[in-house]
């Protein structure tokens, strides 16, 4: 008993200077937080990889420092596994927002040009010009079919000439028709792709000039961040497929649309 007792304030000793080196340590561990949590992949396993606080002293006074390391990497044990500082992480994840603001902002620019350039010319964009071209045909061949039964009423066809033309015309009627439509759901899509785009880089705008990380930004913009152990880092943006619509580009004739 007299060994079991001495063997549990042992313990109980270590357990209190651990709660008062935590409680004492609270304020650093509080500022040293994870600044992407969940956000943080090993390009390797596919799996999130573990945060961790490191420094040379154990209050944290000294030089202290963050880090990501995959729990599941095979050379954990030989103190290879996937690493990186999230010092690192920031200045990577800066610099690859600036450069996708800048990017946003840009295009956004190049397409509000373009639309002011169409307006002040009272002209169509393209992708409006296909619908119009399009309803333009359609008023052609109804036109045609007015003419055939006309001439079929002055005895210029028979019969058998006129239910043939008849028929040809509402084919291609038909047919004309669901192109105009097909063109008019991708112009309206094309609209709400690029209002999406104007939006986003209004939001964006005030970022512009970013030069220092920021953390809510970073969240907002960034699903994932795959590491690899050639030092190699991957943002994956939650904005992409705004920015990469190809509807967009063929709205304002950047490159051809479908023809």
């Amino acid at each position: 008993m007299e060994d079991y007792q001495k063997i549990e304030g042992m313990i109980q000793k270590s357990k209190n200077e651990r709660h008062q080196r935590l409680k004492r340590n609270s304020e650093s561990r509080e500022r040293m937080h994870d600044c992407f949590q969940g956000m943080v992949y090993c390009a390797d396993c596919g799996r999130q990889m573990n945060y961790s606080r490191g420094s040379h002293h154990r209050d944290y006074s000294g030089r202290s420092f963050q880090y990501y390391r995959c729990r599941y990497d095979q050379n954990i044990t030989e103190g290879m596994a996937n690493f990186v500082q999230q010092n690192y992480l920031k200045i990577i994840a800066t610099d690859q927002i600036r450069a996708l603001i800048q990017a946003v902002c840009d295009r956004d620019r190049l397409l509000s040009s373009l639309e002011s350039k169409y307006n002040r010319s009272h002209s169509l964009l393209p992708m409006e010009r296909n619908v119009s071209r399009l309803t333009g045909k359609i008023k052609d061949i109804e036109e045609r079919m007015i003419k055939a039964y006309t001439d079929f009423a002055q005895d210029l066809l028979d019969e058998e000439t006129y239910q043939i033309i008849k028929k040809n015309l509402a084919d291609e009627k038909a047919e004309v028709t669901a192109k105009r439509e097909e063109y008019n759901n991708r112009l309206t899509m094309a609209r709400r792709s690029v209002q999406r785009l104007h939006d986003m880089a209004a939001h964006l705008a005030a970022y512009e000039d970013l030069h220092e990380f920021d953390e809510s930004l970073t969240k907002e913009l960034v699903s994932r961040i795959i590491v690899g152990k050639d030092s190699r880092v991957e943002l994956v943006f939650n904005c992409m497929d705004v920015f990469e619509d190809p509807l967009i580009n063929e709205y304002a004739g950047i490159i051809p649309g479908r023809s």
